[in-house]
Protein backbone atom coordinates (compact mmCIF):
# COMPACT_ATOMS: atom_id res chain seq x y z
CA UNK A 1 0.00 0.00 0.00
CA UNK A 2 0.95 3.56 -0.97
CA UNK A 3 -0.49 5.19 1.74
CA UNK A 4 -2.76 7.54 -0.94
CA UNK A 5 -5.61 7.13 -2.29
CA UNK A 6 -6.40 5.17 -5.96
CA UNK A 7 -6.90 8.17 -7.29
CA UNK A 8 -3.77 10.07 -6.25
CA UNK A 9 -2.30 7.01 -7.12
CA UNK A 10 -2.83 6.70 -10.84
CA UNK A 11 -2.22 10.58 -11.16
CA UNK A 12 0.96 10.59 -10.02
CA UNK A 13 1.95 7.28 -11.70
CA UNK A 14 0.44 8.17 -14.98
CA UNK A 15 2.67 8.47 -17.76
CA UNK A 16 -0.09 10.58 -19.62
CA UNK A 17 0.32 13.13 -16.55
CA UNK A 18 4.09 13.41 -15.82
CA UNK A 19 5.33 16.45 -16.80
CA UNK A 20 8.17 16.48 -19.16
CA UNK A 21 10.93 18.08 -17.89
CA UNK A 22 13.56 19.59 -20.58
CA UNK A 23 15.69 22.80 -20.42
CA UNK A 24 13.92 23.93 -23.86
CA UNK A 25 11.00 26.48 -23.25
CA UNK A 26 9.33 25.04 -26.44
CA UNK A 27 9.89 21.30 -26.01
CA UNK A 28 7.97 18.84 -28.19
CA UNK A 29 8.41 15.45 -27.12
CA UNK A 30 6.06 14.71 -30.62
CA UNK A 31 8.75 16.62 -32.67
CA UNK A 32 10.05 14.00 -35.08
CA UNK A 33 13.65 14.79 -34.78
CA UNK A 34 13.18 13.76 -31.34
CA UNK A 35 15.00 10.30 -30.70
CA UNK A 36 13.26 8.54 -27.19
CA UNK A 37 14.67 6.35 -25.70
CA UNK A 38 11.48 4.40 -23.07
CA UNK A 39 12.30 1.34 -20.38
CA UNK A 40 14.82 3.51 -18.73
CA UNK A 41 15.55 3.38 -14.70
CA UNK A 42 18.30 3.73 -12.47
CA UNK A 43 19.90 0.87 -13.47
CA UNK A 44 20.76 1.52 -16.96
CA UNK A 45 20.03 5.12 -17.42
CA UNK A 46 23.75 5.98 -17.57
CA UNK A 47 24.46 3.36 -19.95
CA UNK A 48 21.60 4.62 -22.18
CA UNK A 49 23.30 8.13 -22.11
CA UNK A 50 26.50 7.26 -23.09
CA UNK A 51 25.58 5.17 -25.79
CA UNK A 52 22.92 7.40 -27.16
CA UNK A 53 25.97 10.74 -26.66
CA UNK A 54 28.63 8.06 -28.85
CA UNK A 55 26.19 8.67 -31.81
CA UNK A 56 26.00 12.20 -31.20
CA UNK A 57 22.76 12.62 -29.92
CA UNK A 58 22.29 14.92 -26.80
CA UNK A 59 20.03 14.78 -24.05
CA UNK A 60 17.45 16.98 -24.12
CA UNK A 61 14.35 16.28 -22.17
CA UNK A 62 13.39 13.10 -19.47
CA UNK A 63 10.57 12.01 -18.44
CA UNK A 64 8.62 8.59 -16.61
CA UNK A 65 10.60 5.76 -17.74
CA UNK A 66 11.81 8.05 -21.07
CA UNK A 67 14.71 9.83 -22.13
CA UNK A 68 14.47 12.67 -25.32
CA UNK A 69 17.84 13.64 -27.15
CA UNK A 70 18.41 15.31 -30.33
CA UNK A 71 20.91 14.34 -33.06
CA UNK A 72 24.02 16.77 -33.12
CA UNK A 73 27.14 16.50 -35.86
CA UNK A 74 29.54 14.85 -33.43
CA UNK A 75 29.54 12.23 -30.53
CA UNK A 76 28.82 13.77 -26.79
CA UNK A 77 28.64 13.44 -23.06
CA UNK A 78 25.48 13.03 -21.41
CA UNK A 79 25.81 12.86 -17.76
CA UNK A 80 23.10 13.06 -14.59
CA UNK A 81 24.15 14.59 -11.39
CA UNK A 82 22.16 13.57 -8.34
CA UNK A 83 22.52 16.95 -5.75
CA UNK A 84 20.40 19.46 -3.98
CA UNK A 85 23.16 22.48 -4.70
CA UNK A 86 21.59 24.93 -7.35
CA UNK A 87 24.07 27.30 -9.03
CA UNK A 88 27.21 26.72 -7.47
CA UNK A 89 26.84 23.14 -8.86
CA UNK A 90 25.65 24.15 -12.11
CA UNK A 91 29.25 26.61 -12.30
CA UNK A 92 31.51 24.37 -11.43
CA UNK A 93 30.22 21.95 -14.41
CA UNK A 94 30.01 24.68 -16.75
CA UNK A 95 33.63 25.01 -15.82
CA UNK A 96 34.50 22.01 -17.07
CA UNK A 97 32.70 22.32 -20.56
CA UNK A 98 29.22 21.32 -19.52
CA UNK A 99 26.26 22.71 -20.53
CA UNK A 100 23.29 22.45 -18.21
CA UNK A 101 20.20 20.27 -20.78
CA UNK A 102 17.49 19.94 -17.91
CA UNK A 103 16.81 19.55 -14.06
CA UNK A 104 14.78 17.22 -11.93
CA UNK A 105 14.88 17.62 -8.79
CA UNK A 106 17.29 16.43 -7.29
CA UNK A 107 18.39 15.12 -10.58
CA UNK A 108 21.10 17.87 -13.17
CA UNK A 109 21.42 16.48 -16.69
CA UNK A 110 24.79 17.79 -17.98
CA UNK A 111 26.13 17.70 -21.69
CA UNK A 112 28.91 18.46 -23.61
CA UNK A 113 31.18 17.52 -26.69
CA UNK A 114 32.96 14.46 -26.49
CA UNK A 115 36.79 14.89 -25.31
Amino acid sequence: MLGISRQAAQQRFSTETNAIYSGEADFDPQDSTRITRRGVTVFNEAKIMREEGAKGRKIVGATWLTLYFTQTDAPVENIRVVSLRGSSLVKEYENEGWDLAFTWTPYRYFTRPEK
